[in-house]
């Protein structure tokens, strides 16, 4: 799970795109590489195209999480009530759950409130790479215009 969130973070989301087309649409041709299906007109056809472009902005975005819920949890595991904790008998997974996850959880909604800024940036390359008409492509023709 380390390595998983080491890699993730170490490559940008329009990256993890064309890894995801690469992988999933030319060698194991499973997923179209792009494109957009309206819903109405197939709903197989436009969640299938979707499957590519939601997969690779997850794996980015859950990297960094991953990896702030386990410094986070490491900081909290080595605090005085957890030993405390320990000392009365109660059992890691309650230890963990009930007191230690309330804590350590604090740091990482901040995280995941400053990935919404990171997720818009990455989905104005990512709907390029996939060609989506989206958020991502109006800011872009907002911009040349």
């Amino acid at each position: 799970a380390s390595m998983f969130a080491f890699v993730g973070i170490s490559m940008p989301i329009f990256l993890w795109g064309l890894v995801c087309i690469l992988v999933f649409a030319v060698w194991l041709n499973l997923f179209p590489t792009g494109g957009y299906v309206s819903p109405s007109d197939d709903l197989v056809g436009s969640l299938t195209r979707l499957v590519l472009p939601a997969g690779a902005m997850g794996f980015a975005l859950t990297a960094y999480i991953m990896r702030m819920t386990r410094s986070s949890m490491l900081e909290v595991l080595i605090e005085e009530y957890i030993n405390l904790a320990r000392a009365k008998g109660m059992s890691q997974r309650v230890i963990v759950l009930r007191h230690a996850l309330k804590n350590a959880i604090i740091p990482v909604i901040t995280v995941i409130a400053f990935q919404f800024s990171y997720a818009f940036g990455g989905v104005v390359v990512l709907e390029e790479v996939f060609f989506w008409p989206g958020i991502g492509r109006l800011t872009l023709t907002a911009i040349q215009s």
